[in-house]
């Protein structure tokens, strides 16, 4: 008697199925903090004087951006072209990455004019309130990295996400240093030199 294997694809299938659903809830956790975090430093940098919040801030919208991009892309990863849409999605993410770009070349723009400025026409920082608001921005990279740290081996998206966090984690320990000498020295200058070094790193 004949006996016929069936490949047994139902494991393999509920195992990715739920290995995208952990991704889309790190993804979006990881987007919550990230998001708050920015209103945050635009409000604080305001409140504080501080251009260099406000420039880390808009380093923050980058990484958003690109948390946004690698959400999209899981949820659009297993979705049929259809007659009208014969290469699927990829329109969305070209045009989505048009904006961004068009987006922050203007916010560079604006930081590198207002940083250039203050650097010539120095303005008061108030320094320790500064300091904590750049200590919860720390925070929040480094626990939006842990977040995402495992799940970035297996999916390419998620590693670029990953890697974005990272960089962000560098700017931040800046501006709490620079936050620490402006309390300790009133030593304002140091405020809009760290915005246009972020500037650049936008842009």
């Amino acid at each position: 008697m004949k006996h016929t294997h069936k490949p047994k694809q139902t494991g393999t299938i509920d195992e990715l199925t739920e290995y995208r659903s952990v991704e889309r809830r790190k993804l979006l956790s990881t987007m919550l903090l990230t998001g708050t975090m920015m209103a945050v430093e635009v409000v604080g940098g305001v409140v504080t004087h501080s251009l260099a919040l406000i420039s880390d801030a808009g380093h923050m919208f980058t990484h958003f951006f690109a948390l946004a991009v690698s959400f999209g892309a899981i949820l659009f990863a297993h979705k049929p072209s259809c007659h009208h849409r014969t290469f699927g999605f990829y329109r969305i993410e070209i045009l989505s990455a048009l904006f961004n770009s068009l987006f922050l070349f203007a916010v560079s723009g604006w930081i590198l004019f207002e940083g250039v400025r203050r650097i010539v026409h120095p303005a008061p920082v108030l320094g320790a309130q500064m300091f904590w608001i750049a200590l919860a921005g720390l925070g929040v990279n480094l626990i939006s990295a842990w977040i995402l740290h495992g799940a970035n081996k297996e999916d390419l998206n998620v590693k670029g996400a990953f890697l974005h966090m990272l960089a962000d984690t560098v700017s931040s320990v800046a501006i709490v240093i620079g936050a620490v000498v402006i309390s300790l020295t009133g030593w304002d200058l140091i405020d809009p030199v760290l915005s246009v070094l972020i500037a650049v790193m936008i842009g």
